[in-house]
């Protein structure tokens, strides 16, 4: 399996990215910048799009995408949760903000084919299985276990707060050889409401030390989603992590490549 990180932070600017990764160069996890960061010949073949939740920096590529690809005559299969497949559908592909995608260039073949999903229920796309886990955030949010024909298996937990260990014991059928997890802010930015939407070093390492106590061991770690402005110091403490914990917590950046 083939990971490319093609946006890694919560903020855009000229070096940094809204989150979107890719797998094997068809299937999209979040899109926040698949326009930004892939070529025209690269958005075609992007089959299938997996969002984790609602929020504009893991959609905001949707409508554009839409519309660099809408006349290959390939439909996108787009997976999210029914809530936030609905507000996609009320607020960004709506028709007035920008086109909507789910009925062009046509009903009968539309860009987009909505698909809901179900925490807990598996569902196949584009030749992989994969499994939603429900994850605490500010909006319903889903983390998503991808496995590949061969059994290779990572976890991209998109945004999520403390309280992850909570989809630890539902990987317990196939662990993952890599999970992509979230770290926004500093341990400095402890707020009750910043704690519930994202993870700060600190609140990281309370959950991976549930998942070692569960498993025993760690698969291979990549954080992602850093706020620029606070980057250098959520690095430092996330060395700190890694060593208490004795794993090795790779920094993910724009346009990594990574191998599962």
């Amino acid at each position: 399996m083939h990971l490319r990180i093609l946006g890694a932070h919560q903020v855009e600017s000229p070096s940094t990215r809204l989150t979107a990764l890719l797998v094997d160069g068809h299937l999209a996890l979040d899109a926040g910048s698949l326009s930004r960061s892939l070529t025209l010949e690269e958005q075609g073949r992007i089959r299938a799009v997996v969002l984790t939740h609602r929020h504009f920096d893991h959609t905001r590529d949707l409508p554009t995408l839409g519309l660099a690809t809408a006349e290959d005559g390939q439909t996108i299969e787009l997976f999210g949760l029914p809530e936030t497949l609905q507000d996609l559908r009320s607020h960004l592909l709506d028709g007035v903000l920008s086109a909507d995608f789910t009925a062009r260039p046509s009903r009968e073949a539309p860009k987009y084919h909505l698909c809901p999903v179900t925490p807990y229920q598996e569902f196949s796309t584009v030749g992989y299985t994969l499994l939603p886990l429900p994850v605490p955030h500010s909006a319903p949010a889903v983390a998503y276990r991808v496995t590949d024909a061969e059994g290779r298996c990572l976890l991209f937990t998109g945004d999520s707060g403390t309280g992850l260990r909570q989809i630890w014991p539902g990987l317990r059928s196939r662990l993952p050889h890599l999970m992509v997890l979230e770290v926004t802010h500093a341990n400095r930015m402890v707020a009750p409401e910043m704690a519930r939407a994202h993870l700060t070093p600190r609140a990281l390492q309370a959950e991976l030390e549930a998942y070692g106590e569960l498993y025993g061991a760690f698969p291979r770690i990549v954080a992602t989603h850093f706020h620029p402005r606070h980057e250098a110091e959520i690095r430092s403490e996330l060395a700190d992590v890694s060593q208490a914990l004795g794993v090795e917590i790779g920094i993910a950046q724009e346009d990594m490549v990574l191998e599962v």
